[in-house]
């Protein structure tokens, strides 16, 4: 019974304290749970690039015509070259008024004048180097340089027979043929083109001025007889006076030249290659040539010059409005 009190009071001490540091506990805070590391930054971003806005309706059908006329307009830009080949009408007159008299040569008598037509036909070719640009979507200008070929003649032969106005009972018989030959011609012009569209192609009409230079090549050649019918003289003989003139002569004229065609081009024959018809007319207006002749013979002797004889003279052939016109059909091949 002695042990009951002191386990008592064992019991009450240990219940005391416990309950001190039960409360010791409940008054100590509670740990708090540690704050997560902060996440790691993600990357910046990388800058996009700025988007435009997108195009109205309006602005993509302004720009789509203009991709098409550039393409349309690049078959007939750039430097081109290639040949052509085709028919070539001359025309244009030419006029020669020497006469022989019992007094000589005459260069200027009304008696009988030498005339002819230039008419004439045949054919042309060469080469042709042009460069153009576009000045709008449409329009296309540019220079060109062409050289020619051909052998385009025209030759007339007239007989004449007249009175001699200065004496009487004499006559004239005179035989007279001239030759006309278009050599050599080559132009520089400048040309002007509009681009019109064709379904999967393309057609360029277009025209042409500048400056052109020709070479006209003749041969000319004069022989007459005066005599007198009353005395029974006839033509070229002994008894008569002859003159004679034969002449090779050369003219290199300048001249304006205009024309005008369509151009084409031709996918099927590669990249580059353009169809071209053309119309060309070479204008030269009117010249002079010399042309010189002498009398040969007076009844069988020499012929002397006096105030009354003249046994020579320089007879002037006259070239009128002289002009050639070409159609011709060739090729260009585009090389940048």
């Amino acid at each position: 019974m002695r042990h009951v009190p002191k386990l008592v009071i064992s019991v009450l001490a240990l219940t005391a304290f416990s309950q001190q540091i039960f409360a010791a506990e409940m008054e100590t805070p509670a740990p708090t749970e540690r704050a997560a590391p902060p996440a790691e930054r993600e990357p910046a971003a990388r800058p996009t690039r700025e988007r435009r806005p997108a195009r109205t309706a309006p602005e993509r059908a302004r720009t789509a015509p203009e991709r098409t006329q550039t393409a349309q307009t690049s078959s007939f830009t750039g430097t081109q070259a290639g040949g052509f080949g085709g028919g070539n009408v001359g025309g244009g007159g030419f006029a020669d008024p020497i006469c022989l008299t019992n007094f000589g040569l005459n260069n200027g008598c009304t008696g009988a004048p030498f005339s002819q037509s230039l008419t004439k036909t045949g054919g042309r070719g060469g080469a042709v180097v042009q460069w153009t640009m576009p000045v709008t979507p449409w329009i296309v200008v540019g220079v060109l340089g062409d050289l020619s070929f051909g052998n385009n003649s025209v030759t007339q032969t007239q007989n004449h027979f007249y009175s001699d106005p200065t004496e009487f009972g004499f006559v004239t018989t005179e035989t007279i043929q001239n030759t006309v030959t278009e050599r050599t011609s080559g132009s520089a012009r400048v040309k002007a083109g509009f681009v019109v569209p064709l379904g999967y192609t393309s057609i360029m009409p277009y025209t042409t001025v500048g400056w052109t230079r020709a070479q006209i090549q003749g041969s000319f050649t004069y022989a007459a007889s005066n005599y007198n019918t009353s005395l029974g003289c006839s033509a070229f003989a002994s008894c008569s006076t002859i003159a004679a003139s034969t002449v090779n002569y050369t003219a290199n004229r300048n001249g304006v030249v205009w024309g005008f065609g369509v151009e084409m081009p031709l996918p099927a024959f590669g990249p580059g290659v353009v169809l071209v018809l053309d119309y060309s007319r070479s204008q030269f207006g009117s010249f002079d040539v010399s042309l010189p002749a002498v009398v040969t013979s007076v009844s069988g002797s020499s012929c002397f010059s006096s105030g009354v004889r003249s046994c020579s003279t320089v007879d002037i052939g006259h070239f009128s409005d002289v002009s050639f016109s070409t159609f011709s059909v060739g090729a260009r091949f585009k090389f940048f």
